[in-house]
């Protein structure tokens, strides 16, 4: 039981993890391509989607500061430690 529910926990880790690069890279990429091909969204929808490349970086790290447990009690031991 605790070995299927480490694994249920891991594989929702792993699929939040994936779904990152998949919102800030790939979904932009391609309102971009329909953008640049159609031109059916605004002029504006392309200034955004270059806007949400750049929060890639933060995004996943906030992702793995919040969802692993090994960084999360590192930086709780860091803060015990200044205070």
């Amino acid at each position: 039981e605790s070995t299927k529910l480490l694994i249920r926990k891991s594989l929702i880790r792993l699929f939040t993890q994936v779904n990152v690069p998949l919102l800030f890279i790939v979904f932009p990429c391609i309102v971009g391509f329909i953008q640049a091909a159609t031109r059916i969204f605004p002029f504006l929808a392309v200034v955004y989607v270059i806007q949400i490349f750049h929060l890639h970086p933060i995004a996943h790290n906030f992702v793995l500061l919040f969802l692993m447990p090994t960084y999360r009690r590192a930086i709780m031991q860091s803060f015990r430690k200044a205070s």
